[in-house]
């Protein structure tokens, strides 16, 4: 039996379309427990030979090029795959113990099994400080929490990205097929595409659909028990733009190489951004992008590139719905909290972004008399407080806004 991802980023719990204060439910296993009951409805009762998670449609490429180490622990810096379920991540949550001296409490959602926990975090007197670390070495399945946690603390809820994404998901998977009574007597495994096998790409991708060694085929192609049609793309730009979600701007990198380009791959999902780049008129040498995420510390760009972008953008008849994929100040995504002294007629629409010393605002404003404004703001090697760069940024904008005649 094969699990085949096509680079649909949205197989999670998350809720679409985007809402203002509700990003997630209570099931981030729901896609794949869809799909295991379709099994069990058409009377699968057990699998005989391996259970396979192919992601062979995007090359086996999890990390951008200049992705810090720290980076590939956290939610932030997660693998992309084409098999991608709950965002590659595993939430480890934290509660203390009955009373000081005890130890905390540490669970791992969803599938526990996954990681190997090694909790030291104590439980302290209430008024101590909370001092939490979590430690996962990269290529590692094991967690290592310690440090300490009051006992009247309301807990922590901490994202960390997984290590191989299609195989997390052939061991969840089996899981829920066992548990619906579906026996697989073989073992779980992974079908990759190496970049360094990019030749063969056509003949894996006729594998994995058609008649691997261990597909449930027949004579015409393979027969598929159950399947799942993705959101419309729009909406989850709207995600990429609202949250700053990475993964699934990595994804959306990749699949314009496989779709459009010459393979599911990093360099040829920049091959078309370029391309598209140079018919917006932008100069080449005003951008240098390695990754799909702004991650990467090797990304390059000018405010003047990103403003030309921006008003080429509001001219096409996708601009309108580009903006409103945007964060909007005062009401949602990484805009929520911020510009409380703006006139309350004018409108901005922002897309931040933010690594260590570097704080970014670009995108549009309407002023109280409906005037259009585009704006970028790049500041790079600050040592100052983050907040109060932001807070800079923000006057910035809020003074070209509320001033403008």
């Amino acid at each position: 039996m094969v699990l085949v991802g096509r680079g649909d980023p949205t197989l999670s719990g998350r809720e679409l379309p985007y809402t203002t204060h509700t990003q997630r439910d209570a099931d981030p296993n729901k896609v794949l427990e869809r799909l295991a009951d379709e099994l069990a409805k058409k009377g699968v009762k057990y699998v005989d030979g391996d259970l396979i998670a192919d992601d062979s449609y995007f090359a086996f490429e999890r990390y951008g090029d200049g992705w810090s180490q720290d980076d590939l622990v956290w939610a932030d810096g997660a693998p992309v795959s084409a098999l991608t379920i709950n965002d590659n991540v595993v939430f480890v949550n934290i509660l203390p113990g009955a009373h000081p001296g005890d130890k905390a409490f540490v669970s791992v959602t969803p599938f526990a099994d996954y990681y190997t926990i090694d909790n030291r975090l104590m439980t302290t007197p209430t008024g101590s400080v909370r001092r939490l670390y979590i430690n996962r070495e990269p290529g590692s399945t094991e967690l290592t929490l310690w440090g300490t946690i009051p006992v009247d603390d309301t807990g922590a809820n901490e994202g960390l990205a997984i290590e191989d994404p299609a195989e997390f998901a052939a061991n969840l998977f089996r899981h829920l097929l066992e548990v619906r009574g579906i026996e697989v007597y073989g073992k779980q495994r992974t079908r990759h595409t190496e970049l360094a096998n990019l030749s063969t790409f056509t003949s894996t991708v006729v594998a994995s659909r058609g008649g691997g060694d261990n597909a449930l085929t027949n004579p015409a192609g393979p027969l598929v028990l159950a399947e799942y049609q993705s959101a419309p793309l729009s909406e989850d730009i709207s995600v990429i733009n609202k949250v700053s979600q990475n993964l699934h701007a990595e994804i959306l990198l990749r699949l314009l190489g496989r779709e459009k380009g010459t393979a599911g791959t990093v360099q040829a999902g920049l091959e078309v951004l370029r391309g598209f780049l140079n018919n917006a008129g932008i100069s080449s040498d005003e951008y240098d992008f390695y990754d799909g995420s702004g991650l990467s510390r090797q990304n390059l760009v000018t405010p003047h590139a990103i403003v030309q972008l921006l008003q080429y953008a509001a001219t096409q008849k996708w601009g309108a719905e580009f903006r409103d994929s945007l964060p909007v100040a005062g009401t949602d995504g990484s805009l929520a909290d911020r510009f409380k002294d703006l006139n309350p007629a004018a409108h901005i629409y922002g897309k931040t972004g933010s690594l260590g010393g570097v704080k970014s605002l670009s995108g549009y404003a309407v002023t109280p008399k409906g005037q259009q404004i585009v704006f970028s703001i790049v500041s790079n090697n600050l040592s100052v407080q983050p907040k109060r760069v932001t807070d800079v940024i923000d006057s910035v904008v809020e003074a070209a806004v509320n001033s403008a005649k």
